[in-house]
């Protein structure tokens, strides 16, 4: 008797990996982390800096540069390998939908911590 093995079904490439699900969650996670982070690290900057100028002396803005660009540069840059290497094309809708509604909370974020940093966008107000 001959026996005759049927092959394990293709695996559809459409399909979400469980890795890429996990990948997700992390990022979400430590974005949540991050931002309360951030917001405590902006409020001890403002802080300090008000304390500084009580005493007359100057205020060296480099950390809230440094904390503010980070915001700037590094969610775009997730957002883009996120839907290059990651979104399959039966999720490009579901995607693109939760990259807007990140980027609105992004958007206000970043103004958030300049304003509470002291920081001045070149050209605002002339």
């Amino acid at each position: 008797m001959s026996r005759h093995h049927q092959p394990p079904p293709a695996p559809d490439p459409e399909a979400e990996k469980p890795w890429k699900t996990i990948v997700r969650q992390v990022a979400a996670w430590m974005s949540v982390a991050a931002a309360g982070g951030s917001l405590w690290y902006a409020c001890s900057l403002h802080h300090h800096f008000d304390e500084l100028v009580k005493q007359h002396q100057a205020v060296d803005k480099s950390h809230a540069y440094i904390l503010v660009g980070c915001w700037t540069l590094i969610p775009p840059l997730y957002f883009f390998a996120e839907w290059v290497w990651w979104t399959n094309p039966s999720e490009e809708e579901h995607v693109k939908h939760l990259h807007e509604l990140a980027r609105n909370f992004w958007i206000a974020f970043v103004i958030v911590l300049a304003v509470m940093t002291g920081i001045k966008w070149s050209g605002a107000g002339e």
